[in-house]
């Protein structure tokens, strides 16, 4: 028999790009986004046409609008703006 108690991460509002720990009995998805989950609305952000040649955090921060989850390096950066590219 287990005494944890289950939790779940969500997307911290008070601070963007963090996450919160909460137990997964409180958790609702009207009022929560689980952390890392890709953002179920379409962002209408722009990808510029010479994006690859962004500095870092340019890149991270044009992924963020498609990620709950900031990227942690150049090469998450990338992958998330090529998924929102195929998306679209």
């Amino acid at each position: 028999m287990s005494n944890q108690i289950p939790t779940v991460k969500i997307a911290d509002p008070r601070k963007p790009g963090d996450y919160a720990i909460i137990n997964e009995s409180d958790f609702d998805p009207a009022v929560h986004k689980r952390w890392g989950e890709a953002k179920a609305e379409a962002s209408t952000a722009e990808i510029p046409a010479d994006w690859q040649e962004m500095k870092w955090f340019a890149l991270r921060s044009l992924a963020a609008n498609f990620s709950n989850k900031p990227p942690a390096n150049k090469a998450e950066a990338e992958a998330i703006i090529k998924a929102e590219l195929a998306r679209r």
